[in-house]
């Protein structure tokens, strides 16, 4: 059981807490408990590697109760980030998170680069969530290359299912407007195209969300932004219209009970 010490005293230390006392009858459950303790222990943004201040910017609107918006923003972070499902909290180290405040009602949206994230959100958006689970699945995506190259190969990276993708992405350009030059100026997409779409059970969050089609790593998070959504709501099942079989088994095996 040294090695599981040495692991558990090294995680500790670089907490700043003090090792317990070594006890001949330590076990490695015992141990594990302890790890899982430590994890408990720390804030949500502690989990995420978030653990200076300087790492967390909240931009809220100009004008009155501009403090009291920032503070309910931060909450609202730390909030979003403790519901997170726990392969995210575990998978994900961040640099930095930067939150901006839109107006109430606009759709709030993301964005993620190595680490960093951007989130564009009100503090009561409902979708405050699903966003943020969005573009920590695209950090996750980086940090674990090869669990979500595992999901792509399911369906996503076949031959056939490209084949497919590239038809109906054929069939967009073809019926979108376009200028004299034959440049595409406003991409339209039909109900042909929405349909072929939901037939092909792209992850989609309206009928006209061609996001997931566009390139594997939409697909990853799209998918991952769904499943959240539904699992929270309760209503998983809907998933079957918007994923394989295999696919979702293998987000539910991510996400846990």
């Amino acid at each position: 059981m040294i090695g599981a010490a040495a692991i558990l005293s090294s995680l500790m230390a670089a907490n700043g807490w003090a090792a317990a006392p070594a006890s001949p009858d330590a076990s490695w459950t015992g141990g594990a408990h302890l790890a899982v303790n430590i994890f408990r222990r720390q804030t949500p943004f502690e989990r995420f590697g978030l653990k200076d201040p300087n790492q967390i910017m909240i931009a809220p609107l100009e004008g009155e109760g501009k403090n009291e918006r920032e503070a309910r923003l931060k909450a609202r972070l730390r909030s979003s980030l403790e519901r997170m499902p726990d392969f995210l909290k575990t998978g994900v180290t961040l640099k930095s998170v930067f939150v901006i405040e839109i107006e109430k009602g606009a759709m709030g949206h993301g964005h993620e680069d190595s680490g960093n994230l951007t989130l564009r959100v009100a503090a009561d958006d409902p979708n405050f969530d699903a966003v943020t689970a969005h573009e920590l699945s695209h950090a996750y995506d980086e940090q674990n290359e090869a669990v979500v190259n595992k999901f792509l190969k399911l369906r996503y990276w076949r031959k056939d299912f490209d084949l497919e993708l590239r038809r109906l992405w054929a069939h967009v350009r073809e019926t979108s407007e376009k200028d004299e030059s034959g440049r595409i100026v406003r991409t339209v997409y039909d109900e042909a195209a929405q349909k072929r779409l939901a037939e092909l059970k792209v992850p989609r969050r309206w009928a006209t969300d061609f996001h997931a089609a566009n390139k594997p790593t939409e697909y990853w998070a799209v998918a991952v932004e769904l499943y959240y959504r539904h699992k929270t709501a309760g209503t998983l099942s809907e998933m079957k219209s918007h994923l394989s079989e295999p696919e979702i088994r293998t987000l539910a095996a991510l996400f846990g009970p």
